[in-house]
């Protein structure tokens, strides 16, 4: 079973501590405020990648993603303008890319 929490809803909840008040809820040793401090400045976790609908964001400017192109996986980024570059199909509009994807970690090798 995944034991992953996302950063916002830990936010949500300390934010919800701050409001209501760090006594109810026992936080002796370290305010409230430090503690949000704290989980706002952690690193992000990545999960496995999966496909991203367009309409639910994109990628960071430039950034090495596979993009589902009609019925093809194919590598690609996404230009500042807002078009795509799609490796062997060169710029594309925003429409023609359905999803993205973020790439898996690079093999290592095997470790004895």
């Amino acid at each position: 079973m995944e034991d992953l929490i996302s950063r916002q809803t830990i936010i949500d909840g300390l934010e919800f501590v701050i409001e209501h008040g760090i006594e109810t809820y026992g936080a002796h040793s370290i305010s409230a405020e430090k503690m949000l401090e704290f989980v706002k400045e952690l690193p992000s976790i990545r999960s496995e990648p999966h496909w991203i609908p367009i309409a639910d964001g994109l990628p960071n400017i430039r950034e090495d993603v596979l993009v589902s192109y009609y019925d093809e996986v194919m590598a690609g980024w996404l230009n500042d303008d807002g078009t795509w570059f799609v490796e062997g199909f060169g710029r594309l509009n925003m429409n023609d890319i359905a999803a993205w994807m973020l790439l898996p970690e690079p093999y290592k090798g095997e470790t004895a």
